[in-house]
């Protein structure tokens, strides 16, 4: 209970939920949104655990981590990297920059909580065989909203679901904003980033529709192939209008 452990997370929504699970174990908690903020952060406090997203803006979570290894108050802090991508040579580079451990989002609590627990050589609480999500959806989900993955996800705690949801519906506009920027632009590669930023937070907050769409724009993005580039951005509007509109409807009733 006396733990301090440090949460790196560019993903205002995620943020909130492993936040909010580090809390319920008595832990204190410090948050910041980007790698560099990381560094400074151990320079100053001493922690028991760096939870680290491997992609984030100003310096990402692999160079933070090698900052970290370089500082003296660094060096021993166990490191558990959260990412969306498991491929074996992201892996790979990530453990040579000195990470410990992975996570792959979205956050399953049970697993974290094991893997947290191998970390520190403690127990927290029993942990259960984590469940297993499945990731690739041949097609589109029909429903906007997933209230029962949603609350799965946020191990049964109402108010937590509702608030990551209404942050995430409040963040929306901006994060469209920017992927329609890069879109006018044609910049791909910027695209590509922009739709996996939002993935995370649809990964958590059960909107399976939209998780497909912005999954199946940023793979078209990749292979930048412009046609399916154009049909994912219109379906995505359409999507993020039915998502607005069912958080007002509900804010009405």
């Amino acid at each position: 209970s006396d733990r301090h452990f440090l949460i790196a997370e560019d993903n205002t929504v995620n943020l909130r939920l492993i936040s909010s699970l580090l809390k319920e174990s008595g832990a204190r908690v410090t948050e910041v949104t980007n790698g560099k903020e990381a560094t400074e952060a151990v320079q100053r406090s001493a922690f028991d655990l760096i939870v680290m997203d491997l992609h984030m803006p100003v310096m990402d979570g692999q160079e933070a981590t090698k900052v970290i290894r370089s500082m003296v108050s660094g060096k021993k802090i166990p490191i558990l990297a959260l990412t969306a991508d498991a491929m074996p040579e992201h892996r790979e580079m990530a453990f040579s920059a000195g990470i410990d451990e992975f996570l792959v989002k979205p956050i399953d609590e049970l697993q974290m909580w094991s893997v947290i627990q191998k970390l520190l050589g403690f127990r927290v609480a029993t942990v259960a065989a984590p469940v297993a999500t499945p990731t690739g959806m041949v097609e589109k989900p029909s429903r906007t909203r997933d209230l029962a993955a949603a609350l799965q996800i946020a191990g049964g705690r109402n108010q937590l679901m509702e608030e990551m949801f209404s942050r995430f519906i409040a963040e929306l506009p901006e994060q469209l904003q920017s992927i329609r920027q890069c879109w006018k632009n044609q910049d791909w590669a910027a695209l590509a980033s922009a739709a996996h930023r939002l993935h995370g937070a649809t990964a958590i907050c059960g909107v399976p529709a939209m998780n497909y769409l912005v999954n199946a724009l940023e793979q078209a993005a990749r292979m930048q192939r412009e046609e399916e580039i154009n049909r994912w951005m219109e379906e995505l509007e359409q999507e993020s209008l039915n998502l607005v509109n069912e958080a007002k409807s509900k804010a009405e009733r």
